[in-house]
This record gives structure tokens, sequence and C-alpha cells, in this order.
């Protein structure tokens, strides 16, 4: 019974237990159910919000995608009405080709036409011209024909002056005729006339490319000024007085010069100097005596005029002021007497810079009618005289630098070396008529036969030696200098020689007028050619800067004589 009761009372007790656990479980359940409840009422209005604006936004987006479409069509429509008018203009630009390539070949047709027309009519006053004996006309390979002579108012009537013709030939006459094919009545009726024109476009090119001539004879320039004067205001006279007004010039941005490279005694010079001077920019003042003589001093002046160096400073010419003006010069007021004292060496002088000298002295001119073989030459080709008397002098100086040291067999070496380097330097500066002046130095006589001397001398100077007289050799019509010359970029100086031979030949074996009065054209005109390739070589200057001591040096060198050279060299290196 006790066991009984035990067990109905653990089974009451479970099942009280039970009972709580599941009020509880019904509790939390509840209370659950209610937060649920609350929770999906909360949320409930949210989300109705959010769906409302998702609807909102919905209809927007169809509304836009509505307009897009539409957007779409029209643009769509735009496109192709493009197309079409793409095609409409691609078919007008193929009939604008068409109708320009027919106005083209209707124009070459036409200019064909009236070429044809001309060449007749050119040809027929050829065959006139011809017969009366007032032009005669070489004919060439293929047919082509060209003026051989002709009377002097035939080469103007044609109006065929070439370029290379040189205006020079005929001067004020040449001007005359030409100004005479037009006369002046009425200026507003000049412009309409196709031969004023003409005469105008010959008077130009003249005026552009020879505006030397004109400077050079104020007769020239006055009947040219007149002439224009004459046209008045109209567009024809403007157009030559803007010539006449400006300077006939190429304006060229200036270059830095290479630095001088100045001898020992001249940079002391200078640095004592500088203790006695006022700075003035750019101007330099050196002293009136020389700075060194000759071995041949004693025998009287130089063979060329050779100024004080304070006149060299102050008659610069025009060549040598186009240069630039030395940068490291000021003003002397007083030279101590040392500097005076002191005098400037071959020996010490750099053969590069020597060779810059050399080649900022030399220039000529005056080829036209071989006036340096005339008895007034002196007057006519006085450049050309002073350069030949200039390269005599050159030509001399060195022979008398090597031959005037007697007791040093070393240090005559030693000066032919530096001769030989001054001949490369010269090359490398293009100074082609350098070159050939230190050349004939050292095939003198006086110095050719220094045997022991040139044992002394380096395998590379003779070698530069050689290479340079190989270079320069007369052999078939100096074929390798022309060359040179030909190949070479300026500035350059070429060997005047070959203009003047090749002048020679033609004024040999050509006339200046041929039968029946007329003017030896094609002469004249070869004439040109050399003259024109000659001064077409000194249209770009050298920019370097001039050393005048240098300069002085060998302006001032009282040379030997042939004579006295080759009894120089007989002492130097006496008989065997």
């Amino acid at each position: 019974m006790q066991q009984e009761d035990h067990y109905r009372r653990t089974l009451s007790d479970i099942t009280r237990q039970q009972n709580e656990q599941l009020q509880a479980l019904f509790r939390r359940s509840e209370e659950t159910e209610k937060k649920f409840l609350a929770f999906q009422k909360k949320h409930s209005d949210e989300l109705a919000e959010r769906k409302r604006i998702l609807t909102s936004e919905l209809f927007i987006l169809k509304k836009e995608l509505t307009t897009a479409l539409a957007e779409k069509v029209a643009l769509e429509e735009r496109v192709k009405n493009f197309s079409m008018m793409d095609r409409e203009n691609l078919n007008l630009r193929n009939q604008i080709n068409d109708l320009r390539n027919d106005m083209s070949k209707l124009r070459r047709s036409m200019q064909e036409e009236m070429m044809n027309q001309i060449q007749e009519a050119r040809t027929e006053q050829d065959e006139k011209d011809e017969e009366s004996g007032f032009v005669v006309f070489v004919r060439g390979e293929g047919g082509n024909k060209s003026i051989k002579a002709a009377t002097p108012e035939k080469l103007v009537e044609r109006h065929t002056i070439p370029a290379n013709f040189y205006f020079d030939i005929l001067g004020r006459n040449l001007l005359q005729l030409i100004i005479s094919k037009i006369t002046i009545k009425d200026v507003d009726s000049i412009a309409q006339n196709p031969m004023a024109l003409r005469v105008v476009n010959t008077l130009k090119h003249w005026m552009e490319n020879y505006w030397g001539d004109f400077s050079s004879d104020p007769e020239l320039l006055s009947d040219i000024s007149t002439f224009i004067e004459s046209l008045g205001d109209s567009n024809l006279g403007g157009i030559l007085k803007t010539l006449t007004n400006s300077e006939i010039s190429i304006v060229k941005i200036q270059e830095t010069p290479p630095k001088p490279i100045l001898p020992k005694l001249l940079i002391k010079r200078y640095s004592l100097a500088e203790q006695h001077t006022s700075p003035v920019g750019t101007s330099f003042v050196v002293p009136s005596s020389p700075l060194s003589r000759g071995p041949g001093s004693d025998s009287g002046s130089s063979l060329i005029a050779t100024p004080s160096s304070n006149q060299i400073i102050n008659n610069i010419s025009l060549s040598q002021a186009s240069l630039v003006k030395p940068s490291w010069g000021f003003k002397i007021n007083k030279i101590p007497e040392v500097i005076e004292e002191s005098r400037l060496k071959f020996i010490d002088i750099d053969p590069l810079e020597m060779a810059r000298q050399i080649t900022i002295m030399e220039s000529r001119k005056e080829l036209l009618d071989l006036a340096w073989m005339k008895d007034d030459k002196e007057i006519k080709a006085p450049n050309i005289m002073r350069m030949s008397r200039w390269t005599n002098h050159v030509i001399h100086w060195l022979i008398s630098e090597i031959v005037s040291i007697k007791d040093n067999l070393k240090l005559r070496a030693q000066v032919y070396e530096k001769i030989v380097m001054l001949a490369s330097y010269l090359e490398k500066l293009n100074n082609f008529n350098g070159v050939k002046e230190v050349l004939a130095a050292l095939q003198s006589s006086s110095v050719y036969r220094l045997k022991k001397t040139k044992e002394l001398v380096g395998i590379k100077y003779f070698k530069i030696y050689e290479d340079l007289t190989k270079a320069t050799s007369s052999e078939l019509n100096f074929k390798n200098l022309r060359s040179k010359v030909h190949a070479a970029e300026p500035p350059l100086i070429p060997f005047p020689g070959v203009y003047q031979g090749d002048l020679v030949f033609l004024d040999t074996c050509n006339k200046n007028k041929m039968d029946g009065n007329l003017v030896n054209f094609h002469k004249f005109q070869k004439m040109a050619t050399y003259i024109l390739e000659l001064q077409s070589y000194q249209k770009k200057k050298y920019v370097l800067e001039s050393v005048y001591e240098i300069q002085d040096y060998i302006r001032n060198y009282s040379v030997l004589d042939d004579d006295r050279a080759y009894n120089f060299s007989l002492i130097c290196e006496p008989r065997a």
C-alpha cells in the first residue's frame, strides 16, 4: 500500500510539473503570437508605403519609356531623312566634280589652243627676225632653240629675258629699252595695259635680284626713280616704289661666332691693358704702331698698302662690319710701354685662328668684261687687283716665315707643320682661295728645296698636304676643286682663278658682237652663269670675330721678294 501511494504521489508530482511546463509554454506562445501580430501590423504599413512608392516610380518610368520610344522613332525618321540628304549631296558633289573636270579640260584645251597660237605667232616672228638678221638662233637636242645673238631692241621686244641674264651687261641702255616699250599717257590705263605689267615685272625681277646694279650706279638709280615717279600712285608704281624704299637684303638671325683663340701675348696684353682702360661696350682701339715686322723690314714697305690699326678699326669694310663686333673689346686710354714693345710671332698664333682672320679679310668682285686684264684695271677692277696683290703678299709672307728661321732647323720644321695645318683649317672654313695660297707657298722653289726641314716634319702633315694638293689640282680643268666647291655649304671663298680661266676662255673664243652688229647673247648668258655662281657663294657671310692684332700682323709683315727668299733658303740649307 505504501509503495502504491508512493507511485501515486510521484505520478501526481510529475503530472503537476508537466502541467506547469505546458502552461509556461502556452504563455510564451501567446506572448510570441502577440509580438508577431504587433510586428506584422507595424511592417505591413511600411510595405504598403513602399509598394505605393514603387508603383509611383514604375508609372514615371513607364511614362519616360514612352517618351524615349517616341524620341527614338523621331530620331530614326531624322536619320532616314539625313541619309536621303547625304545621297542627294553625294550626287550633287559628283555633278560638281564632273563640272570642274569639264571646266579643267576646257581650260587646258583653251590654254593649249592659245599656246599653239602664240607659238605659231612666235615661230612666224622668229622666222621674220631670223630672215631679217635681227636674231640668230641655235638649236639643241629635241629641236629646242634658244637665242644665240640678237639686237638689244629685239631682246627687249621679245621680253623673254631669262632669270640668269646679267642685267648689268647693258646697264642704262637696257633700262631705257625696257621703259620705251610703254608710253605713259594715262596712269589709270597703265594697270590695264598687258605690256606695262610685263615691263613692271621685268623691272621688279631686276631690282630684286640685282639691286647692286642700282646701288652702285647713281645714274641708273636716278633713271628708275624717275620712271617710278611717272607711274604716280598706281598699283604698278607702288610695287616698284616699295622695292626702292626698302633695302633689298635678307635679314638673318645673327649667329654666335666662335670665341677667338688668342695667343698668350695678347691675353697678357689685355690683362695688363685692363688696368688702364675704361669700358665702352664693344668698341675696341689698338695702338697705331704695328705689332711686328718681318725679316724684310729694312728693305722698305710691304707689297700692299697697310693702314695703321686705328685706321683699320675706323674704316672697317662692310663685309667685316657685317660680321660681329668683338665681345671682348674695351677702349685703351693708355698703353703701357711693355705692351707697345711686345711683338707677335707666327709660332705663337693658333693656325685655326689664323685661318679665320685670313678668311675674314678675303673677298673679290669685278669679274665682268675681264676688267682685271685691261690697261685701266686699277680703276675698273680695284678689288680684283687688290686681291691679286693680297694673294702674292700671303704667299711671300708664308715663304718668309719659313726661310727667315736660319739657325734653328727644328723650329723651322714646326713652322712648316703649322702652315700645313693653316691650309687644313682654311679648307674646313671653305676658304679654297686661302688653301691655294698656302700650297703655292709650300710649292715655291725657296721652300720646296728644304729637304732637311721636311725630314723633321711629321708623316700626318705630309698626308694632309698631299690630300689638299690632290683636291686643288689643276688637272682636268680643276675637276676635283670644282666638285669640292659645288658640294660645300656656304659661306665659302672659291679659288677665283677657276672662274677667271673660264671667263678668259669664253672671251677669247667668242666675240661681243656677231655679224650684223648683233649682241652675242649666248656669250653674255654663259658669262652671267659663271659670275652669278661666284656671287652666290658671297651671299652668306662668315660669322667670325676679328682679331685686329693678328690681321695687323699679316698685313704689316714686310715680306721677302723671290730673290731674297731664295738666298735665305740657301743660307738655311746650302747646296750639297
